[in-house]
This record gives C-alpha cells, sequence and structure tokens, in this order.
C-alpha cells in the first residue's frame, strides 16, 4: 500500500483498482491570554457570534465561548485559526452524540 499527499487529503492506493481517501483531521487547541485574547485552532466552522458569545465547530466538536465584549479578529478556514478579543467568561465543549446506554435507555 503507497500514500500520496494531497493538501489535506491523502489517497492510499490499496490495490490497482481500489483507492481509499481520508481528510487529514486539524489539531484542535486553545489559547486565552489574561482572559482577554484568545486563539483557538482546528476550527472547521463559525455557526454564529455576536459580543455576549461565539458558537463554532472544531475537529474535536462544537465549542461555545460566553463573555463579555467578544470580537472576532481573524478566522481561516484554510488553517482553521481562529482569534477574537473580549472577556471570556465560560468555555463550553458539546458531545456530539449521547453514550450508546443513553440512546439505548431514553
Amino acid at each position: 500500500m503507497s500514500s500520496r499527499f494531497c493538501p489535506r487529503v491523502f489517497c492510499h492506493i490499496l490495490a490497482a483498482d481500489r483507492i481509499k481517501w481520508s481528510v487529514e483531521k486539524k489539531k484542535h487547541s486553545l489559547t486565552v491570554e489574561s482572559r482577554s485574547r484568545t486563539l483557538v485552532t482546528g476550527v472547521e466552522k463559525v455557526i454564529d457570534s455576536s459580543p455576549s458569545v461565539i458558537n463554532m465547530t472544531t475537529s474535536e466538536g462544537a465549542l461555545t465561548v460566553k463573555g463579555e465584549g467578544l470580537r472576532i479578529n481573524a478566522f481561516s478556514v484554510e488553517s482553521g485559526e481562529l482569534t477574537f478579543e473580549g472577556r471570556v467568561d465560560r468555555i463550553d465543549y458539546h458531545a456530539g452524540k449521547k453514550p450508546l446506554l443513553g440512546r439505548i435507555f431514553k
């Protein structure tokens, strides 16, 4: 099996007639400086933003940041980096799916 690299997409040649494609997962990190400057990496999509809340989807799931005076400075879809300013009061990660037992025993 050989592997070729294209930007963010891997092509795995399994056999002469079979190819498997996979997308590189962006690494996620969150850095808050003095509760006023924030850098988030691994951001896939900004869902909405206001001065009190920013909702986004990261490579590790949904993320909500709450605070005051929140303002997005820059967002790059290509690099997955989001920077914003404002006082951060709360950071919440949201699970994508309920655990299996939680779905079975509602």
